[in-house]
């Protein structure tokens, strides 16, 4: 059983392109020190993105595992991966090898090719704050409803009011919590997914 909370990187563009100008510091990275750094800004400032350099430094680092997932590099240490990206700043170019391998790793991409697979599962459900402040979270979380949908695959998906960061603790106890209530609990009824319309 499945649930996501405001998913990220289901799909590609915004906050995830080559054009997000975090790839500068990521680009920078030499050291798993380095990376320490940044992510000491992040704990220190309590997530307080009206600092600019806090989103930089966070979404440095989610440059970077998504490099490490999408497009590994075992002869490539210390991080072992691949960026999307070569160069910084107006020298910044997307490769194209890397793109292609951003691209078929993406899970909306990968709906129709893993279709059997994903009817398998117990139960899916994922939601989206309506006001997430990252447009790909909630592009991809739509798109990735209507793939499902048009794959016959079941699941369930919301489209609530609320930020990226909102409501989480009441959406974990009344929607999330008792999602896998019913989807774990074995000999239920209720406890098979249904194939649902995406609310909007």
């Amino acid at each position: 059983a499945v649930y996501g909370l405001s998913a990220c990187c289901l799909e590609g563009g915004g906050e995830i392109s080559a054009a997000n100008p975090a790839w500068d510091k990521t680009v920078g990275f030499r050291t798993v020190d380095d990376v320490a750094v940044a992510q000491d800004l992040i704990v220190k400032s309590g997530d307080n993105f009206n600092d600019p350099e806090v989103p930089r430094a966070f979404f440095s680092l989610v440059l970077l595992a998504l490099s490490a997932a999408w497009s590994p590099d075992p002869e490539r240490p210390p991080f072992y991966a691949d960026l999307l990206v070569e160069g910084s700043g107006d020298a910044r170019k997307v490769s194209e090898v890397q793109q292609a391998r951003w691209s078929a790793n993406m899970p909306v991409a990968m709906l129709d090719q893993y279709r059997s697979n994903l009817a398998r599962l117990g139960a899916i459900a994922f939601d989206v704050g309506s006001l997430d402040e990252n447009r790909h979270i909630r592009a991809g979380a739509r798109d990735f409803d209507a793939g499902l949908t048009h794959n016959g695959i079941p699941h369930e998906f919301e489209q609530y009011e609320g930020t990226h960061m909102s409501r989480i603790g009441e959406r974990l106890e009344t929607r999330a919590f008792p999602f896998f209530s019913r989807a774990l609990a074995p000999g239920k009824p209720d406890s098979q997914p249904r194939a649902t319309k995406g609310k909007q």
